[in-house]
């Protein structure tokens, strides 16, 4: 799990340019995916939000156990 955030971590810090769409959110599914985990700010944001899940999951399954 750690050297998985790590990796996560270093590839935020990467600058790379966003793949852009054309300011439509309403466009497909996979385009609004690759948008938010190009764009650095968007990728951190998903990344947070995917470690809230993760935590909700772990809490989840420590309670049910």
């Amino acid at each position: 799990m750690r050297s998985t955030l790590s990796l996560a971590g270093a590839l935020a810090l990467i600058p790379t340019t966003a793949y852009a769409h054309d300011g439509d959110h309403s466009a497909s599914f996979i385009a609004n995916v690759l948008h938010w985990l190009s764009s650095p700010t968007h990728s951190l944001f998903a990344l947070i939000g995917g470690l809230i899940i993760v935590g909700l999951i772990v809490k989840f399954a420590k309670k049910r156990a």
